[in-house]
């Protein structure tokens, strides 16, 4: 038993280990928004350009999500998750890059917008990522519900469906407070947040929707404590690089 232990001691990330391999990340995602916006078109003759996705956006997503899946995948093996929380988290994130480079990249680029428009929005964005993964922490974590019903949190889909009803309206709620906030209202941000959950845009209410409930089941699938600490630690820190990513693809689009 206490080799099994010592075992899983040396196997487990450290939180330096999680720190390096996310910057490692950043750093292989960062090359790849750089240069790939610099593509000309003409080099993209195979891909099928249109008003909606362009060329670049599209080999971003797709080289994006590649590097993603392979860190969840490495972060999984070294955490001992189970593979339907890869599939989960796979999910959440892939669907946030691809909020990120489709609809939210096409929302920005409606209007004039230089770096510093663009910094903002990624910033007050990514606030609320946070903000909901947050609220699901001390959810799962068992501070802002009873032991029973983190229970049946963890065990019965049915409460997981109910929780993200409520968390896709508490994010709302959210967007809406953020929205009126003083020194964001009148803002390209503002203006972004406020087109999130109109009729026009039901396809992002729908992906919103999407990622809230595979973010509450890959929460969900979380068992020990200071492995549901890791794992809110490393979403963050991909929700931070998610934007980083977006803000200099955008920069790249403009000069």
């Amino acid at each position: 038993m206490a080799n099994v232990k010592l075992k899983d001691k040396k196997q487990n990330l450290t939180w330096t280990q999680q720190i390096l391999s996310l910057i490692l990340l950043l750093s292989i995602g960062l090359v790849i928004v750089y240069f790939v916006p610099k593509i000309s078109n003409s080099s993209l003759s195979t891909f099928k350009n249109n008003s909606y996705v362009t060329p670049q956006e599209m080999i971003s997503l797709v080289l994006l999500s590649a590097i993603t899946v392979i860190f969840l995948s490495y972060y999984r093996t070294k955490s001992f998750f189970s593979t339907k929380w890869l599939i989960a988290a796979t999910v959440f994130n892939i669907l946030i890059l691809l909020v990120k480079f489709t609809l939210s990249s096409n929302e920005i680029n409606k209007g004039n917008n230089n770096i510093s428009t663009i910094g903002f929005t990624a910033l007050v964005v990514s606030s609320l990522y946070i903000l909901g993964l947050f609220v699901l922490y001390l959810i799962f974590e068992g501070k802002l519900i009873s032991r029973a019903m983190h229970k049946k949190l963890i065990v019965e889909s049915d409460g997981k469906i109910l929780l993200t009803l409520y968390m896709f309206v508490f994010i709302t709620i959210a967007r809406v407070v953020v929205y009126h906030l003083p020194g964001i209202s009148n803002t390209v941000a503002a203006s972004y947040l406020g087109d999130i959950f109109m009729p026009k845009t039901y396809l992002l209410s729908a992906l919103i929707f999407l990622i809230t409930y595979a973010t509450v089941e890959s929460f969900g699938q979380v068992r020990r404590k200071q492995d549901l600490k890791s794992f809110f630690s490393i979403s963050v820190g991909l929700i931070i690089i998610f934007h980083i990513w977006w803000g200099v693809f955008m920069y790249r689009l403009l000069v």
